[in-house]
């Protein structure tokens, strides 16, 4: 899975476009699957960069798709999710059940005919021969597919698997001032997926001192561009309320706060990377307010749908961001996947 990362929210001041990626180098090779034995082999790169070769890449995918041919729906979660060892036996249990739709596949042979290096991954071309399915999301005959295989030896091992015909617009989990990145990072950063058109409810109760304190802390990462410094406790305040509308939060109570100068100790957050997509994204021109809908998925290959979120943005006069609401579309109880545990 993609490393942890810390990033200071600046996206509340400012929204951009989404980073390209590095132009790829391509290599020709065609390469067919052997039988059904599984490769149990550990993938680790040869030197210390901590960066696989092109032919271990083919080794991981080659292990992938002899995970899928033999139904072995287990395996398959640990190139997909590399904290699912850190699950409960009843997460696992649920994790495994929620994935057996590997199980209603037929899946005769592949072959990988292409692989392409770019900057943080190998992405092969793989062809599937299914002979017969009852799963939607892998249909009955042959199908070409990408299949995204992480350069490093520290991540998960399967950063993409998708038909050639399906369009997933990811978002960037790391440092993106634009608006989509601003909602992901509140659902990640507040562990919220539910709906709210009023986040004053979402305050805990005073009572609980350290979840109140930690409140406050995501509130001023979240709504604040300054850190590693003291701010005046009134513009804590007033970014408080203008970002997410949040007027009931005492910050005298909070454990960063100078009675002395009435200032507030104002800090970053760390996040974890999440695996979600744009569905949709409409904005109205009138009332300067963006519509948009979010997949977030249940594997680092963005295979299965965990949840859906639709997210209500108005973009105010000075570029910054005022989330207005939030809604739960689709919920599959699987929780999405991440860095570390959501």
């Amino acid at each position: 899975m993609k490393k942890v990362f810390c990033v200071f929210l600046t996206v509340v001041l400012c929204f951009g476009t989404l980073s390209a990626c590095t132009k790829p180098k391509k290599q020709n090779s065609t390469t067919t699957a052997p039988a059904t034995t599984v490769e149990t082999t550990e993938i680790t790169s040869d030197d210390n960069s901590g960066e696989i070769t092109d032919e271990q890449a083919k080794l991981t995918a080659t292990k992938f798709l002899n995970y899928m041919k033999n139904k072995d729906v287990k395996n398959i979660l640990t190139l997909l999710d590399t904290y699912a060892v850190n699950y409960s036996a009843k997460e696992k249990l649920k994790k495994i059940a929620a994935y057996s739709f590997f199980r209603d596949i037929e899946l005769t042979s592949f072959q990988i005919v292409d692989i392409l290096r770019f900057a943080d991954y190998y992405r092969l071309t793989v062809k599937l021969n299914i002979s017969k399915s009852s799963s939607e999301l892998f249909p009955a005959g042959t199908s070409t597919w990408v299949l995204d295989v992480a350069i490093s030896d520290r991540i998960n091992d399967i950063q993409l698997f998708k038909n050639v015909n399906e369009s997933i617009n990811i978002i960037p989990n790391e440092g993106q001032s634009n608006v989509f990145y601003f909602c992901t990072s509140f659902s990640e950063l507040f562990n919220s997926l539910d709906t709210y058109t009023d986040f004053n409810k979402m305050i805990p109760v005073v009572k609980d001192k350290d979840a109140y304190n930690t409140f406050c802390y995501d509130v001023i990462a979240f709504t604040n561009v300054l850190y590693g410094g003291p701010m005046p406790r009134t513009q804590i305040v007033a970014n408080a309320k203008k970002v997410l509308g949040i007027t009931l939060i005492d910050f005298k109570l909070y454990s960063g706060y100078n009675k002395k100068d009435d200032t507030i100790l104002a800090g970053g957050s760390d996040f974890s990377t999440v695996y979600c997509s744009l569905f949709s994204e409409h904005f109205d021109s009138n009332s300067k307010q963006h519509t948009i809908v979010i997949d977030y998925y249940a594997d680092a290959a963005y295979i299965f749908k965990a949840k859906t979120m639709k997210y209500i943005v108005k973009e105010n006069s000075d570029s910054s961001l005022t989330l207005l609401s939030t809604t739960l579309l689709f919920d599959s109880g699987i929780e999405p996947a991440c860095s570390s545990a959501y």
